[in-house]
């Protein structure tokens, strides 16, 4: 959903998933903080301030063994 261009989008980025407010809950009771947008668009807020590699390589692994379970 987020346009691959960095120049074209912010710290931002919008997936989206035919199941994202199920998605949505399960990444949260897992502690990975997404925000859900109607109707089917999961966003993930990156700020290399208070978001290390690490962390964003973890919830984004978290998300995808979610959507393939």
């Amino acid at each position: 959903m987020s346009p691959r261009e960095s120049a074209r989008r912010g710290s931002h980025v919008t997936v989206r998933h035919p199941e994202a407010r199920s998605l949505t809950d399960r990444l949260i009771k897992q502690g990975f903080i997404p925000d859900f947008r109607n109707p089917d668009l999961i966003r993930l807020g990156l700020s290399p301030l208070t978001t290390s590699y690490a962390e964003a390589w973890d919830g984004l692994d978290m998300m995808r063994g979610i959507i393939a379970a």
